[in-house]
């Protein structure tokens, strides 16, 4: 897996698995990616994924940004 990631980046998305699996797993492995970097947490309008943008900002020291994407969507940008 570690294999896989990109050597550098300047954004990090989080906007898979789907609500039905859930993204909380990305919280447990977000050591092994560059967390020095922006990350854009989707759909932040469902709790978990709420949650998870709060668990990250402060794991990794990071402020929060909300993005209205559409009425009823929503997305967290850490920095």
């Amino acid at each position: 897996f570690i294999a896989l990631l990109p050597n550098s980046a300047a954004l990090l998305i989080i906007d898979a698995p789907p609500a039905v699996i859930g993204r909380g797993g990305f919280l447990k492995y977000s050591d092994l990616f560059n967390t020095d970097i922006p990350i854009l947490v989707d759909d932040t309008n469902r709790a978990e994924e709420l949650q998870l943008a709060e668990d990250l900002s402060v794991k990794h020291n990071k402020s929060r940004r909300v993005v209205i994407l559409e009425e009823d969507k929503s997305a967290i940008v850490l920095l």
